[in-house]
């Protein structure tokens, strides 16, 4: 029983980053399409880095395992490229879609 849970969370989890890697280009598309791609991609880097930072201290406090070898590196890389960054773009376009915050200063101004 104990297998068959485990592969069902491992499916959900791959499903997440699948999905992940999927909405990334979208976001992007989708800051682009606002004319805020500096502030999309400070914002998608600032996330970026938070998600490694933590990964890193999850490593560090042995809490996640990866495989090993250089593998470990792009499943690193990966995770961080994909877990936080392209939902946190897709939230701020939502948030600011339903006149809670605005990003008129963000504009790009060659755009």
């Amino acid at each position: 029983m104990l297998n068959i849970a485990l592969a069902v969370h491992r499916c959900v989890i791959n499903g997440f980053y699948l999905i992940g890697a999927v909405i990334t280009p979208v976001a992007f598309y989708l800051v682009w399409k606002r004319k805020i791609l500096k502030f999309g991609v400070l914002l998608y880097l600032i996330s970026c880095l938070i998600n490694f930072l933590w990964e890193a201290s999850m490593i560090l406090a042995g809490s996640r395992i990866y495989v090993s070898g250089l593998g470990f590196y792009f499943h690193l890389i990966y995770h961080s490229l994909t877990e936080i960054g392209p939902y946190v773009l897709i939230f701020v376009l939502l948030v600011e879609r339903l006149g809670l915050i605005s990003l008129k200063r963000y504009e790009d101004k060659n755009a």
